[in-house]
C-alpha cells in the first residue's frame, strides 16, 4: 500500500476514533480489534515488545478476505506508531467497554452500601 495512503487512512481513523464515531469489536484474538464498514472492514492488532513493537492494519473487502496490510513499528516511524497506538488504545477502551465498567467500579466504590 501507498505510504501517503495509509497515512490518510490513518489520520482519519484517528480522528474519528477520538470522535468515538466508530464502534470497534473483539474478535477471537484478544490482541486484535475489528471496525465493520459498509462493505469493508478494518482490523487493527498489536504486538508490544521494546523496538520490536509493531501495529497492524487489515483491510478487508465484504467477503472478508484481506486485500491490504500495512504494519508501522516504532523502531522505524515513531510518529506513525504513536497514532496507530493511539488508535489500538481507543479500539480497545471501545470493543471492551473500558469506561462503563471503570465508572461502574467507581460507583460501587464510593456507595455507602460497602460494607467494611
Amino acid at each position: 500500500m501507498d505510504k501517503d495512503k495509509f497515512n490518510l487512512i490513518l489520520n482519519r481513523l484517528l480522528e474519528l476514533t477520538k470522535k468515538k464515531q466508530f464502534d470497534w469489536k473483539t474478535t477471537g484474538n484478544p490482541a486484535t480489534f475489528l471496525l465493520a464498514l459498509e462493505g469493508s472492514a478494518i482490523s487493527i492488532n498489536a504486538f508490544f515488545g521494546s523496538e520490536d513493537s509493531t501495529i497492524t492494519f487489515e483491510f478487508r473487502n465484504e467477503r472478508g478476505e484481506i486485500v491490504e496490510s500495512f504494519s508501522v513499528q516504532l523502531k522505524e516511524d515513531k510518529d506513525s506508531f504513536e497514532k496507530a497506538s493511539k488508535i489500538y488504545e481507543m479500539a480497545n477502551n471501545k470493543a471492551l467497554n473500558s469506561d462503563e465498567v471503570l465508572n461502574h467500579i467507581l460507583k460501587q466504590l464510593s456507595s455507602d452500601s460497602i460494607a467494611a
